[in-house]
């Protein structure tokens, strides 16, 4: 081997070893980036959001969500909440509610409910859930339900909630 063939094969090994680094350095450099890009800032809770309606019988219902500060990313990111609408008899005491649990994908200009589910409670024996459902649609998810009231054994009265909770394309839940 002579001095020429040498020098050029530590060249092309000097060579390698630099392309070798380079490739490394844009591999981690687009890594970061897309790392930075994808990161979710935490939400944060926020005083629950409630919303009272007035019935003509003095009773009322109070709907409540724990609204949460915006996410910031430019990737779709799932976000799972519920919302609860409580009935209260005209003496402020609650009798029963409804909440809906809905499961969403946001990000990228657009919100969508990819899944939806209602529970219900009674707080007082007088009231029974008689029937629930819920259903999505959109960016939204709704659950309604019905209680009967019940004096002495025979029905008083009948009445049905329903409650929407929904999600704008940045996660904010109303």
């Amino acid at each position: 081997m002579n001095v020429f063939t040498t020098k050029h094969h530590n060249a092309l090994e000097k060579g390698s070893l630099l392309m070798k680094k380079l490739f490394k350095s844009i591999l981690s450099f687009l890594t970061s980036a897309l790392l930075i890009v994808c990161l979710t800032v935490p939400a944060f809770a926020t005083t629950p959001e409630k919303t009272i309606h007035y019935y003509n019988d003095g009773s009322y219902l109070i709907e409540t969500v724990s609204l949460e500060m915006p996410a910031i990313s430019l990737c779709s990111t799932n976000k799972t909440k519920s919302k609860t609408a409580t009935y209260y008899s005209k003496s402020n005491i609650a009798q029963w509610e409804v909440t809906v649990t809905g499961t969403f994908s946001y990000g990228n200009g657009s919100a969508t409910c990819t899944a939806s589910s209602v529970t219900t409670k009674s707080y007082v024996t007088d009231w029974k859930i008689s029937s629930k459902s819920s259903s999505k649609s959109g960016n939204s998810a709704t659950a309604t339900a019905t209680a009967i009231q019940y004096l002495r054994g025979h029905e008083v009265q009948r009445k049905t909630l329903s409650t929407t909770l929904s999600c704008s394309p940045n996660g904010t839940l109303y």
